[in-house]
């Protein structure tokens, strides 16, 4: 009789592996130019084998080429693949024959806020916080340990350098998406089992706010990780003395962490911010406490970064979009996927060869009025001048614009919304503009995300 293990216990054996492999993933943030190339070479030949033997969708891509001979300087001629490509034909890009698109929607739907594997090896996520898209990710073990590992490597160093142990666990809250479906509840549910270094309460951003200032008050985090929209509004909460909590370290996630937004958090929770960046895709980044530049995980993904023709950008240019290759993930191949998120390589004599990149936003979050586009940095770039403001929606209407936000007491609207139409009216598109002031804006019920900007579709 075949005895299926306890999603509990499964979270514990899944931390156990995580934690004794953990030194060597740390080394691997070290590495120079050539030993990480022929990481990334060797790990794409075996993807690309499995993707052409178990995949029928990539056995149609990519038909013709031999993994074993195939280099990394060849990637740029395979075929590019987009989430509406993924998802409109994926019960043929799953490698594993147990795997359907009913299968695994059957699983999301019976979700909770703990970390459950499918058929006890994968595990599965879901996007479309942001971009309103909805894309479905099953990582197998591998892959999903890769993407644990790029979140936490440097976390759980330090923790163990501070003499931190599974006896004596640091308490951590957690401020972000409700259900493990999406990539920041998943991480929280596998760290926080028993055997861990960490316990982070789930405390879902889709909950009143006051209600997440009383969770935090109670628990007195050490480590506090959240969306910077509402980090933001807590750090302003705690300079206001409505909450008394003493953070050893803030983190960053899921959101796009602003110089203003950034600022806010520091002056208001007493800390330098590690913003990160970490796609239910498998592409992960972290940053320095208190820097900019977020240093991505090569040894986990190929990184292109492209114009809107494909072509590569240089550093210091600004890219229309990431092809991001998976080499971890087996389970559903990713290659040459395309993510609109625009990064700015940061060049700099740093000390290993990984990425370093700045997030400049997403562009499938443009404004298009006929011919005219508005890119959403000439709005955000007036909407974060406003340190009042915590959080926003731009909702794009054909006379202009309806903007939400949530900000602070005695925040006045005309100025936001004299400078929004400026800027509307600079780059020749309709310019009305309405600000309303709300209590807050509805999130993602799955990953607690909410659109920056919404677009007429």
């Amino acid at each position: 009789m075949t005895v299926t293990a306890s999603p509990a216990d499964t979270r514990a054996r899944e931390l156990h592996h995580l934690l004794a492999a953990s030194a060597e993933a740390h080394a691997r943030l070290s590495w120079d130019e050539a030993r990480l190339r022929e990481h990334q070479q060797r790990r794409l030949r075996e993807l690309l084998a499995v993707a052409v033997e178990r995949s029928p969708y990539h056995a149609d891509r990519l038909g013709g080429i031999d993994p074993a001979t195939f280099t990394l300087d060849r990637l740029p001629t395979l075929p590019t693949m987009t989430k509406a490509e993924m998802m409109a034909d994926l019960d043929r890009v799953f490698t594993d024959p147990a795997l359907s698109r009913s299968l695994v929607e059957d699983h999301l739907t019976g979700s909770t806020d703990e970390l459950t594997y499918l058929l006890d090896r994968h595990v599965v996520m879901v996007s479309g916080g942001s971009s309103g898209e909805r894309g479905v990710f099953v990582h197998d073990r591998a892959g999903f340990a890769q993407f644990a590992h790029a979140l936490t490597r440097e976390t759980i160093a330090t923790l163990r350098a501070f003499g931190i142990t599974a006896d004596a666990p640091v308490r951590g809250a957690m401020v972000g998406a409700g259900r493990a479906v999406h990539g920041t509840a998943a991480l929280r549910s596998l760290v926080s089992a028993p055997g861990g270094l960490v316990r982070l309460d789930p405390m879902p951003a889709t909950l009143p706010f006051e209600e997440v200032v009383a969770r935090l008050q109670a628990a007195q985090p050490a480590i506090v990780v959240g969306y910077p929209t509402i980090l933001a509004r807590l750090a302003d909460a705690r300079r206001r003395g409505e909450l008394a909590i003493n953070p050893l370290a803030v983190t960053c996630t899921s959101e796009p962490l602003t110089s203003a937004m950034r600022a806010e958090i520091e002056r208001g929770l007493g800390v330098p911010v590690v913003n990160t960046f970490g796609s239910t895709e498998g592409l992960v980044g972290t940053s320095a406490p208190g820097q900019e530049p977020i240093r991505f995980a090569e040894d986990g993904c190929i990184i292109e970064l492209v114009d809107e023709h494909d072509a590569p950008v240089p550093p210091g240019a600004t890219a229309a979009k990431v092809l991001v290759t998976n080499l971890a993930n087996h389970a559903q191949p990713l290659i040459r996927y395309e993510l609109t998120d625009r990064f700015r390589a940061v060049d700099g004599d740093w000390p290993d060869a990984h990425l370093r990149a700045v997030v400049d936003g997403r562009s499938d979050e443009a404004l298009r009025w006929g011919r005219i586009m508005v890119h959403p940095t000439a709005l955000r770039s007036v909407l974060v001048a406003h340190a009042e403001v915590f959080e926003y929606q731009v909702r794009q209407r054909p006379d202009g614009v309806a903007v939400a936000v949530v900000a602070a007491a005695g925040f006045d609207p005309v100025v936001l919304r004299d400078g929004l139409a400026a800027a509307l009216r600079a780059a020749g598109a309709p310019a009305t503009v309405g600000v309303e002031v709300v209590d807050t804006i509805a999130r993602d019920p799955f990953t607690g995300k909410a659109p920056r900007f919404v677009p007429i579709r």
